[in-house]
This record gives structure tokens, C-alpha cells and sequence, in this order.
């Protein structure tokens, strides 16, 4: 008998535990600042920031001026106004979610890239589609002297980084350091692609890569559908060892 209730205690133990993970999902706190990239204007995107709808505010050259916190589940979403709410019908919403990605778990402060679909600007409010790169923007992961590569061709590459050959799976790379650069210096970047013949370069550039900045470069399918050469878009930020990033 003592046999049967210690057993019968423990699958209660064990039956509430499975419960209660199933009740409380995995909550994540960040902060993060935003980017978008593509054909968007990026107007009218909201986040869910665990207790209201909060609008970003994009800027189009750097990291959005403001910061933005972030307390909930690893989905984040994006979302629009509902252009269908009717504010006396309870099963009307607000907000409509147009995109959402899972959050990395080892991410407290970060910098979001928000790549717009290439017919966005065609599209109605509802069907503007977006893809999310979260990237670890920490100075201590992200360091002063480093480049790092977003790969959002929706291709997998293969690349050179001055004389660094590297893999560039689809998302984003592990940060790639330089030493302290003369200001004459320029430093190659190649991407290729792989196919039955051996590589096919998409892109090849010259980019001046500064002392006491960190650079993200942002790898975009072709503007010509027809064509296999890659566009990028640049953002660079000075960072110094004893100082906090800034713009």
C-alpha cells in the first residue's frame, strides 16, 4: 500500500509539472532597436510590448533613435491597425499580426532587422508581408572592428571577407573581426553562389571599413528577377571600448 501512494503521489507530482509547462510558456525580457530593409515606407508596424501595441518608429539610414522593450513568449510578432474593427463587437480585434519570428533565447539586447517582401509596395495594408532577423547587438558580441552579414537573399552563399572565405547560410553570421585599418585601406567582399558548374559570383565590392565602428551589411535578393546579382544594404555604427554605442 505504501508502494502504491508513493507511486500514485509521484505521477501526480509529475502530471502537474507537464501541466504547468504546458500552461506557462517560455517568456523572454529584451530590448531592441529597429531597421527595415526593402520596398516598404514601414509606416504602421506595431509590437506587442507584453501589457500595449506599440508603433515603431523606423529611421532610414541608422538604428531607430528610440529603443524598445520587449516582455512575452519567444513568437514575436509584428502587427497592423485592423482596418475592419468595429470597436463595439467583441470579437473584433484591434490589431492584425502580419509577421512574426521566434526570438533567440540568448538575446538581451538586439538589434531587429526587418526585411520587407518585394511587393509590399504593390500590396494592401493586410497583405504587406516582412521577414525578422534578430541579431545579438551586445558590444561584447558584437565588437568595435567587426563586419557581420545578414543573409537575406533567401539563398544559401559562399563568400570572401578580405581574406576570410566563409560560409553565409541563410540569417546571420557569427561577427567577423579586423584588425585596426590605415584610413586608405579597403577591404573585398565576394559572394557567390553554388551551383553544378562550380561558384557563381553575385556580388563583389569594396567597402572602406573604419576604425572603432562595427558594420552590419544586409544581403537582399535581385532587384531584376532575371538577374542572380545580389543588392546589400550597409549600416555602420561607431563603437568605442570604453563607451556605450552610439550613433
Amino acid at each position: 500500500m505504501v508502494r502504491f501512494i508513493t507511486a500514485l503521489i509521484t505521477a501526480i507530482v509529475f502530471g502537474a509539472s507537464i501541466l504547468h509547462s504546458q500552461q506557462a510558456p517560455t517568456t523572454i525580457e529584451f530590448e531592441f532597436r529597429v531597421f527595415g530593409v526593402g520596398s516598404d515606407s514601414f509606416k504602421g508596424l506595431y509590437y506587442f510590448d507584453g501589457d500595449t501595441h506599440r508603433e515603431l518608429k523606423f529611421h532610414k539610414s541608422s538604428r531607430s533613435i528610440d529603443t524598445y522593450s520587449y516582455k512575452g513568449i519567444l513568437n514575436f510578432a509584428l502587427f497592423i491597425r485592423n482596418p475592419s474593427y468595429v470597436p463595439t463587437n467583441p470579437n473584433s480585434e484591434p490589431y492584425t499580426q502580419i509577421a512574426q519570428a521566434k526570438i533567440p533565447t540568448n538575446i538581451r539586447e538586439s538589434l531587429l532587422i526587418i526585411q520587407a517582401h518585394p511587393n509590399n509596395n504593390l500590396a494592401d495594408q493586410t497583405d504587406r508581408k516582412f521577414e525578422l532577423y534578430f541579431i545579438n547587438d551586445a558590444d561584447s558580441h558584437f565588437t568595435r572592428n567587426s563586419i557581420l552579414i545578414v543573409n537575406a537573399t533567401g539563398r544559401d552563399l559562399i563568400g570572401r571577407v578580405g581574406t576570410t572565405d566563409s560560409a553565409f547560410p541563410r540569417g546571420i553570421s557569427s561577427p567577423i573581426s579586423y584588425p585596426d585599418k590605415e584610413k586608405s585601406k579597403t577591404t573585398r567582399l565576394a559572394f557567390a553562389l553554388e551551383t553544378e558548374q562550380g561558384p557563381r559570383l553575385v556580388m563583389s565590392y569594396d567597402i572602406q571599413l573604419s576604425n572603432n565602428r562595427r558594420t552590419v551589411l544586409v544581403l537582399l535578393p535581385p532587384r531584376d528577377p532575371k538577374s542572380t546579382r545580389i543588392s546589400m544594404r550597409k549600416l555602420s555604427q561607431s563603437i568605442h571600448e570604453e563607451e556605450e554605442p552610439s550613433q
